[in-house]
């Protein structure tokens, strides 16, 4: 990890009573600077050693540098994480669940639970894009076409959010998709700059609000056919067609896809040729 020769002052200092830290945040994503925030959860049998009781804060600066610390027993944050779960607290459950081992051990089998969080965050945010992907055409005929372009670029940020997450992607925070959608696609791709252009179109240009649900409508139907076949191509934007909608959620081996409002419950396999159909023009 390229942060290890920065923190190692940092593990000597607070592993004096641990059995485990871990790094959370953006340094643990490799999307932190210099000054960024230095986020770490110290597993001890021991809090009072740190000062505080378990499932408290400890918030220090050294050299211009925030820390912030999660003291916290073993039994306290197996708690913590069946709390996160009933109550779908994502943010925490990433942290806990993710951050990166930089000192010591932790005896629990972070694989199942990853797996059960995994599950739970697709399902979660397919249902709200499903709700978002139904509303559109109410707020186009209801609405300022500058809430119909604040609403397509919030389903487009929410199918970016399910695309990176199926692809591997499991760090969440919002403000850091741009970023996450570069480290994952790279600076050149043509989805990445079909994403930029519309997110720039939806600030700068509500008047040509076609043009932005075009757009709209084609990147996340992109994002979607990758994230369900997990399968990337190079797209030759003269390849594709000119009107791509649709929504399709992924359950138990089958796709559920919407094309218009018209909705299908079919295999992976027949799902893959209509939405090919529809993309990519055939030659």
């Amino acid at each position: 990890m390229k942060n290890d020769f920065f923190l190692a002052p940092y593990i000597d200092k607070y592993k004096h009573n641990a059995n485990c830290i871990l790094l959370v945040g953006s340094r643990a994503e490799g999307f932190s600077t210099r000054t960024s925030d230095i986020d770490l959860i110290i597993i001890t049998e021991h809090p009072e050693e740190y000062g505080v009781k378990s499932n408290r804060y400890v918030i220090s600066s050294e050299n211009g540098i925030k820390i912030e610390m999660l003291i916290i027993t073993k039994s306290d944050i197996k708690e913590l994480i069946k709390v996160a779960f009933m109550k779908e607290d994502f943010y925490s459950l990433q942290k806990i669940l993710f951050g990166k081992i930089i000192f010591g051990y932790w005896d629990v089998d972070r694989q199942i639970l990853q797996k059960e969080f995994r599950t739970r965050y697709y399902i979660k945010n397919t249902d709200q894009a499903l709700k978002m992907y139904a509303a559109l055409e109410g707020i186009k005929c209801d609405c300022h076409l500058q809430q119909y372009a604040f609403s397509l670029k919030k389903y487009m940020e929410k199918i970016a959010e399910i695309y990176l997450f199926k692809l591997g992607d499991n760090y969440i925070k919002p403000r850091w998709l741009i970023s996450r959608l570069i480290r994952t696609e790279g600076e050149h791709s043509v989805l990445l700059n079909t994403y930029f252009t519309t997110i720039n179109l939806s600030i700068t240009n509500t008047k040509d609000i076609d043009e932005l649900e075009r757009q709209v409508m084609t990147t996340t139907g992109l994002m979607l056919y990758s994230a369900i076949y997990e399968q990337k191509r190079i797209i030759d934007t003269k390849e594709l067609r000119g009107d791509v909608s649709f929504f399709a959620m992924e359950r138990e081996g089958q796709i559920v896809l919407f094309l218009g409002k018209e909705a299908f419950l079919i295999s992976k396999e027949k799902a893959k040729q209509l939405i090919e159909n529809m993309i990519f023009k055939i030659t």
